[in-house]
């Protein structure tokens, strides 16, 4: 069996609150050495039922297709939840984290896996998105992350990424965008938390869940961004009388309004306007899957609830089966995110000898 890694002391107990006076997020590394090192993109595989075809219909394959025959090189790490042992083990390298990282053997792009636990149910009462972050607390990976890698991309695994991300380097961290603020009284409310935990919020919103830039900056506003997380979970909702937050939809909370699935962004705004001095806000990340945007112009794509003419939920149901993909151009971002995941999935089904369950969400 695989190494399941034990979590850092840093995620055993409830995060302590985040020193305003902290060091500024500044980018100040090298940046004539970083376009010389690999990139590294990194997410978390949970536990769902229909995580580990998110990930290879949607991450996994768009990486191949983006690294394919590329002078530059791009790892791909997946810290994973311990189900999905047999299944990753077979598409990627596993890593212990406590051993020695021999990741540059190949000069080529590789794929990694570290099986990782989710943080603990007193802390967390399973609140998902945590799972997103709570690696960027791990010394064992700033450490790997900061030493080998020159820029780092945070993304989750409904996504897919284009070959332009291999030409990108951002000398500040780059976002991509997310539109929840659709009410003002969401924006009001997170410049208010940010002045009750002594930060200074700027003004700027709606930063979506995927970041990429210098390595160090990556990992460091990932480790900002838990203690403010934890704040909002645990005093912006009403909690269970078991611990965990009570979202009282019939009281007008719940996206688009006041959200907790959407407290990681939360989280990582209010950081971001008080310790990040320049970044920027870009429509290249996190473009909706059914788009009609040229593939060549777009970094990073993320299959989002209300997509239509692509929609990942449609295609966890097998909705998609009939398309003919032999003609779909991949020029467009609804081609391209259309073609590779049903692709995939048509190859996957080919060395199963049939078709796998449906995945009700």
């Amino acid at each position: 069996a695989a190494k399941v890694h034990e979590l850092p002391a840093a995620l055993l107990s409830p995060p302590a609150p985040l020193d305003p006076r902290a060091p500024r997020i500044r980018g100040e590394a090298d940046l004539f050495e970083l376009p010389g090192k690999p990139r590294a993109v990194l997410g978390y595989l949970s536990d769902k039922d229909w995580a580990f075809m998110e990930f290879l219909s949607f991450m996994h394959t768009s990486w191949r297709f983006s690294t394919k025959n590329r002078n530059t090189k791009l790892d791909l790490f997946a810290f994973a939840h311990p189900r999905w042992e047999k299944e990753v083990s077979r598409l990627c390298t596993v890593l212990d984290l406590d051993a020695p990282f021999e990741g540059f053997t190949d000069v080529h792009s590789q794929c990694f896996v570290v099986f990782y636990p989710p943080p603990p149910e007193e802390i967390w009462h399973g609140y998902p998105f945590i799972n997103n972050v709570h690696f960027f607390a791990d010394d064992r990976v700033a450490a790997i992350m900061t030493r080998h890698y020159g820029y780092i991309m945070k993304s989750d695994f409904d996504a897919l990424l284009t070959p332009r991300v291999l030409a990108i380097a951002p000398d500040k961290i780059l976002f991509g965008t997310m539109n929840y603020q659709i009410a003002t009284e969401t924006a009001e409310r997170l410049v208010k938390i940010a002045g009750d935990l002594g930060l200074t919020h700027h003004g700027r919103h709606n930063l979506g869940p995927t970041w990429m830039g210098p390595a160090a900056d990556v990992m460091e506003l990932g480790n900002r961004t838990i203690p403010v997380l934890h704040h909002i979970l645990t005093k912006e909702f009403e909690q269970k009388p078991e611990g965990g937050v009570a979202q009282k939809w019939f009281e007008g909370e719940g996206f688009p309004f006041w959200s907790a699935g959407i407290a990681a962004m939360y989280a990582t705004e209010i950081v971001t306007n008080h310790f990040v001095d320049e970044y920027e806000v870009t429509p290249r990340m996190d473009v909706n899957g059914d788009a009609l945007w040229p593939t060549q112009d777009v970094i990073h794509i993320h299959c989002q609830h209300g997509d239509k003419e692509f929609n990942k939920f449609e295609f966890f149901k097998h909705h998609y089966d009939a398309v003919d993909i032999a003609n779909i151009d991949i020029s467009t971002v609804r081609g391209y995110t259309m073609k590779l995941s049903v692709a995939t999935y048509r190859a996957l089904v080919g060395l199963l000898g049939g078709k796998p369950a449906k995945q009700e969400l």
